[in-house]
């Protein structure tokens, strides 16, 4: 939920423009048109709380993509200022369940964003709706199913984590169907699934990488692998029809095993929604366990004090904001190789492991910002001789080199050196182990550092976001999908030929 606009802000808001709000029926669709990042608006009049309500906005092109913003009472509805919100690529749909403490009776203004450029044409329909029983999921349940089941539970640890749900039917074939928004999830409506689509392999494309060189470096491999369906296109569900009845079916009795990262809920309402079909025709007894895994529990002790040590260390540093500061005081803001973001020490820690570091060799960070990524090899490893990082901006700069003073332990860490100034002119030929967020570089960056590459020594281990145009230097050890503090991205680790 976001706060309470400011009384000013909506003042102004009204001044510059009355908006026009037009009514909505129940079940009846209505179409609207609007040019990109510009808000339609309707109002939606609720006299009975005990049902549910639904909106969905579904794009009538694919030049359109309508996302969904309501406010209780106040007509001003906004980006900064409403109650709910579904902001999902495509069609959106958002529910207001009576449990829900702010669903009250009363006006609801449904502002309409056309967020793709020109002009946005969708369909806009709202519905009321009796609840099944949902159940409060702790952490075992056992009971009969006939037809459908819903539990529901909340994260802890919303991008911290991971959770495992299982399901064991005693005698039967089930299938689960996960959400973050749908309270209800089911075959025709949900994000994830088991023991229904596996057949189309529909996992996410960061699982799936096939390569000679592609390993996974997840720490949660050894205990909690992920394993999910994702929901299938309109063409997928066509094959789906297609395919011979062998091929869809499940042995009797399968436990079915769902797992995944809490990432996707670290900007929801950190609630998950479950639904349980029998896809037979008798009862079927079941157990349905979850768990969640913080990532900090998954690295060794010794690791761990130097984790805890790290996330203190950066504990009051903000280094997105003073990036964003000074490339406005700069005004660099449009050149890409100044996009700020952040390693996450539990997962590139199995990245430095996987470059071997020994002891007396060095580590350089290319645009090292606030110090993260060198600070994190100098604590996982401080037999090394010196971790070295080289950033452009002053003020990443000052905050970098402030860091690395203070730091005050009684745990090693190997000794630290920043420097200012441009990544191509100043000299790291002594690298063993680079490492460059270069994944918004422009090419000609990318070929300078190809070229100042020469000076390396065989063996060199360079870790970066973004290959290298084809070259004798470097010979692709491994690439991987690692988790960062914008999302999962691709990383390469090239040895020095």
């Amino acid at each position: 939920m976001s706060e309470e606009p400011e009384e000013v802000q909506g003042i102004e808001d009204l001044a510059i423009d009355t908006p026009e709000i037009s009514p909505l029926e129940e079940n009846v669709p209505t179409i609207g048109r609007s040019l990109g990042s510009t808000f339609t608006y309707y109002k939606i009049e609720i006299t009975d709380t005990s049902k549910m309500l639904t909106i969905l906005a579904e794009p009538c092109n694919e030049e359109s993509d309508p996302d969904i913003y309501v406010s209780y009472g106040n007509p001003v509805v906004s980006q900064s200022t409403y109650n709910w919100k579904s902001t999902n690529i495509g069609p959106d749909k958002l529910q207001i369940h009576p449990d829900d403490p702010e669903y009250r009776e009363g006006t609801y203004y449904v502002g309409i964003l056309s967020y793709k450029p020109g002009l946005n044409t969708f369909q806009v329909t709202y519905s009321l709706s009796e609840t099944p029983q949902s159940a409060e999921l702790e952490e075992t349940y056992s009971g009969l199913i006939t037809d459908c089941k819903y539990f529901k539970f909340r994260i802890e640890n919303p991008g911290e984590s991971r959770i495992e749900i299982r399901l064991r039917p005693g005698k039967g074939k089930l299938a689960m169907f996960v959400s973050k928004e749908l309270y209800y999830p089911s075959i025709e409506e949900h994000q994830w699934s088991l023991g229904f689509y596996e057949s189309l392999g529909l996992i996410d494309d960061d699982y799936m990488l096939s390569s000679e060189t592609y390993i996974d470096p997840d720490p949660y491999d050894v205990y909690l692998k992920r394993n999910f369906s994702r929901k299938p296109t309109s063409r997928e569900l066509d094959r789906l029809a297609t395919l011979p009845k062998s091929e869809t079916e499940e042995e009797i009795g399968e436990e079915l095993r769902f797992c995944i990262d809490t990432d996707e809920w670290k900007y929801s309402n950190q609630m998950c929604f479950v639904g349980i079909k029998n896809l037979t025709q008798e009862p079927i007894d079941f157990t349905i366990e979850r768990r969640e895994v913080l990532e900090s529990s998954l690295i060794s002790d010794e690791l761990s004090e130097r984790f805890k040590l790290f996330n203190s260390i950066f504990e009051n540093v903000e280094g997105s904001s003073i990036s964003q500061m000074e490339r406005k005081r700069l005004n660099v803001g449009s050149k890409s190789e100044f996009t700020y973001g952040e390693i996450d020490f539990v997962h590139m820690a199995p990245v430095f492991k996987l470059c071997d570091p020994q002891p007396g060799e060095v580590f350089w960070d290319l645009g090292c910002g606030a110090g993260k990524c060198m600070i994190a090899a100098a604590l996982a490893f401080p037999e090394l001789k010196k971790c070295c990082g080289v950033e452009l901006l002053p003020g990443l700069y000052e905050s970098c080199k402030a860091t690395c003073d203070n730091i005050k332990t009684d745990l090693s860490i190997a000794p630290l050196e920043v420097i200012q100034g441009n990544m191509l002119e100043v000299d790291w030929s002594d690298a063993d182990i680079i490492f460059t967020s270069s994944i918004c570089f422009p090419q000609e960056l990318i070929d300078g550092m190809l070229e100042k590459a020469h000076s390396l020594k065989k063996g060199a281990r360079f870790i970066t976001l973004k290959t290298f145009p084809q070259n004798d230097i470097f010979e692709v050890k491994y690439n991987l999908r690692v988790k960062m503090t914008w999302g999962k991205t691709g990383v390469y680790i090239l040895v020095r030929n």
